[in-house]
């Protein structure tokens, strides 16, 4: 679970503080309970790899979600993993709003982002929030990490890519 929702390398003594830690909690009834209410998707971790795959829409944890929960929440941890779907990575021409020259979307596997000359040029990364039956939303983040922008997605095949940020204009983007 580590090495797929968190980024590397991980040591043995990472394994080992995380297995005693969540064995801890299972084996202390009010800290279990403690934990099971704040693992609540609204309380954050949306838009990271662990939340969006391995844990998505649970409400409960299951003692894998509960070690993932725990090594997102706490220090000594390493760093999670944004959620990037592969359909999405890759290099994307902006065709709608129209510019010359049309802007290029780089959506990285690691989360990179970059998109010079779009009104998302001071982002550099990017992950998706899955919204159950709302669909994706796609999160593009400054150095900071603060306040995400969020485009919502409207429609993404193998060759397009539209996205719905909170103004009218639609973003139409083809795959280069």
């Amino acid at each position: 679970m580590l090495t797929s929702y968190f980024e590397g390398p991980i040591g043995a003594d990472v394994v080992a503080k995380l297995h005693a830690e969540v064995a801890r909690v299972l084996a202390d009834p009010p800290l279990h309970a403690g934990m099971m209410s704040a693992f609540l998707p609204s309380n954050n971790g949306r838009a990271y790899a662990w939340r969006e795959d391995l844990s998505f829409q649970r409400t409960s944890p299951r003692s894998i979600d509960l070690a993932a929960w725990i090594a997102w929440s706490r220090p000594g941890y390493p760093r999670v993993r944004p959620y990037c779907p592969d359909g999405y990575v890759g290099t994307w021409i902006q065709r709608e709003p129209a510019a010359d020259p049309a802007p290029r979307w780089t959506f990285g596997r690691d989360g990179a982002f970059s998109a010079p000359g779009s009104p998302y040029a001071n982002r550099i990364s990017w992950r998706v929030h899955r919204q159950g039956t709302k669909g994706n939303a796609l999160w593009l983040d400054d150095d900071f990490g603060v306040a995400a922008k969020r485009l919502v997605v409207v429609r993404l095949t193998a060759t397009e890519l539209h996205l719905q940020p909170t103004s009218p204009a639609m973003f139409r983007l083809e795959r280069a």
